[in-house]
């Protein structure tokens, strides 16, 4: 389309051109002719004579009219040219704002973890409407496994980040697992309790508090062997000194 308007403008530039040395020779044959009127007059010229110059400036007068009705055509082919390029423009914005749409939609119907893993207990099936917010399935981080032990506050005494750990487990036996410590819990389980223990009333009965740790498995396991664990799994853990 842009080639096409390109190649209108063209002609229009080749037709002013012609249309300007049309004009010079349109001024001269007027000249010419009234010049052979006042002679004819005077019978300075034969009407023969008269007559060629006559029909010269009304062929002139004709091309340079010609030209002009050639230019104003070309002028209107041009104008519709553009309305019909800004009317496929506009089309190609709209197909385009159609595709985007399309490509979001297309997009809210993959839901993508944030990591691998696997997927645990399924809370949808085929057909359901969901919800936003709602959730669809228990997702198993399969990239980091580790251990969160609950120990006796007197039991984290001497314990440290780095310390290394045997981890043996219930389901695995005769496989010792090698852990260590990545962080000691700032609190207490109980005190992240949805209902925790309220001595404000002057009744204090001393409860052993436990500590979570966290615990993550070294480089040194082999990796068949980390793949057999599973959340949730009994572990019985004794840490190094």
């Amino acid at each position: 389309m842009y080639t096409t308007i390109n190649t209108t403008q063209n002609n229009i530039l080749v037709t002013d051109a012609a249309i300007d040395e049309q004009r010079v020779r349109l001024k001269n044959a007027e000249t010419d002719y009234k010049r052979y009127q006042e002679l004819l007059k005077e019978e300075a010229v034969t009407p023969q004579q008269f007559d060629r110059v006559k029909t010269d400036y009304e062929a002139t007068q004709a091309r340079y009219e010609q030209l002009m009705r050639q230019k104003q055509s070309t002028l209107l082919q041009k104008q519709e040219q553009t309305q019909r390029l800004e009317q496929n423009e506009s089309a190609i914005k709209l197909a385009e704002a159609a595709l985007n749409l399309a490509k979001l939609n297309l997009s809210y119907t993959v839901i993508l973890a944030t990591t691998d893993g696997v997927t645990g207990r399924k809370d949808i099936h085929e057909g359901e409407l969901v919800q936003p917010g709602q959730a669809l399935v228990t997702l198993v981080d399969g990239t980091e496994k580790w251990v969160i032990a609950n120990y006796k506050e007197t039991q984290t005494t001497d314990m440290h980040r780095n310390q290394l750990v045997e981890v043996k487990v219930d389901a695995i036996p005769g496989v010792k697992f090698e852990g260590r410590i990545a962080s000691i819990s700032d609190a207490t389980g109980a005190s992240y309790s949805l209902i925790p223990q309220n001595n404000s009333a002057g009744n204090f009965v001393k409860v052993e508090q436990r500590i979570p740790v966290r615990i993550e498995f070294t480089q040194n396991n082999r990796p068949e062997d980390l793949q057999r664990l599973r959340a949730g799994m009994n572990v019985e853990c004794y840490v190094k000194q």
